[in-house]
């Protein structure tokens, strides 16, 4: 019998492993054919040297990126604003589906 999978994810969406241990597991379990169907991602990669490159040789770019990537993420480890936010779902949850006016 042989095995395929159609529907993989990867940690690039909502899976919990790398598209290379992906590939590897599949190896192991012998699958004659995997797709992987992450969620919203459509990557080239074909330059992925090159912007290595670019990003070494401008260190100052490349610390911006990383600081930007702090500012985002600081934002969901502040808990009072993460509960105002559920509330404010909430809120327009009941009031788009009519329990609330």
């Amino acid at each position: 019998m042989e095995v395929i999978d159609l529907h993989l994810h990867t940690n690039l969406s909502d899976g919990l492993l790398s598209p290379d241990r992906v590939v590897e597991l599949a190896k192991q379990k012998q699958c004659k054919l995997i797709s992987i169907t992450d969620h919203e991602i459509i990557t080239d990669f074909s330059d992925l040297e090159e912007r290595l490159n670019y990003y070494i040789e401008h260190v100052d770019e490349s610390l911006e990126i990383i600081r930007h990537a702090h500012e985002y993420v600081s934002q969901f480890k502040d808990k009072r604003r993460e509960n105002l936010i559920s509330l404010l779902v909430l809120d327009k949850y009941f009031k788009m589906t009519g329990q609330k006016s």
